[in-house]
């Protein structure tokens, strides 16, 4: 009884395995999609009344504040469609 047992544990955990595996090699395009959008949030640069860049990066929140915005939208274009 006691063999089936570590028998069946053993099993549970090569599948337990193999599924956190898949699913970390699943994740990696998310992972990067995520870095992105991090990228994006994270430098948004300033342009002037005269329509030159400030040259000075802020964030989306930072931006937000500083026009007192409580929300947007964005949509993001790839070879024109929107993805």
């Amino acid at each position: 009884m006691i063999r089936a047992i570590c028998k069946l544990q053993a099993t549970a955990f090569t599948c337990l395995s193999l599924i956190l595996f898949i699913s970390c090699s699943v994740a990696r395009p998310q992972t990067r999609l995520q870095e992105a959008i991090t990228r994006i949030e994270k430098n948004i640069y300033t342009i002037s009344a005269t329509g030159q860049d400030t040259g000075e990066a802020k964030t989306v929140d930072q931006r937000m504040a500083a026009l007192g915005l409580t929300g947007m939208s964005v949509a993001v274009f790839d070879e024109g469609k929107i993805i």
